[in-house]
């Protein structure tokens, strides 16, 4: 892998850290993976969410894998040469779920459990799941300091789930003059952090979400 140049689907364009959490699938390797800019796990610029759509073909090189925490899916791509949009996937985000998954048991949960965080990774070695949910609804709450925040509350596999953080900026619902978004059937990229929110744990999520 390392310096050759790699082809993958844009997955996930959503908020982190100022900058954008990047989930992309192989297609060549079946895998899903996170691109990282450098040894420390920086997201990738935003000036990518105006260059850049779910879904797109692009072309990077990556210099190394990096595992942070759970995060054993990053990609260090080298930041000079950049992203390149080659093409858009000719399938749908379907046809990665049932690529990556098929054979698989689905038991419902989400990381291992149906918990909108984790206290504690136990023996977790992966942090991005794609899920098929459905009644899913986005709405407006606010945190403990009063901002408002969006939160994901949907079925997978017939257990509810509920209060996941919406990071997925096509579904922003926080300047939006409504309490809140139908989404009802989708397909969703959850993504867990390398390190948990000191006192709260890891939480889980919802970096892109795709209405079918």
């Amino acid at each position: 892998m390392q310096n050759e140049r790699m082809q993958a689907v844009v997955l996930t364009l959503s908020g982190m850290h100022g900058g954008i959490c990047m989930a992309v699938y192989s297609e060549q390797e079946n895998k899903l993976y996170r691109l990282v800019g450098d040894e420390n796990g920086s997201p990738m610029p935003r000036i990518l969410l105006y260059e850049l759509d779910l879904l797109d073909l692009i072309e990077f090189v990556p210099t190394g894998c990096l595992a942070l925490g759970p995060q054993t899916e990053n990609i260090v791509i080298d930041m000079k040469e950049g992203i390149k949009k080659i093409g858009h996937y000719r399938g749908t985000i379907g046809d990665i779920y049932n690529s990556i998954y098929c054979g698989r048991t689905i038991d419902g949960t989400i990381f291992g459990t149906i918990g909108y965080k984790l206290d504690e990774l136990v023996s977790l070695n992966y942090s991005l799941e794609i899920c098929k949910v459905n009644n899913m609804v986005i709405r407006k709450e606010q945190k403990s300091d009063g901002t408002p925040t969006g939160k994901a509350y949907f079925y997978c596999n017939g257990k509810r789930h509920i209060e996941y953080s919406v990071t997925d900026f096509g579904h922003d619902i926080r300047g939006l003059d409504i309490k809140k978004m139908d989404i009802g059937n989708a397909y969703i990229v959850v993504s867990i952090p390398k390190e948990p929110l000191e006192g709260y744990g890891y939480y889980k999520f919802v970096s892109a979400i795709y209405e079918v």
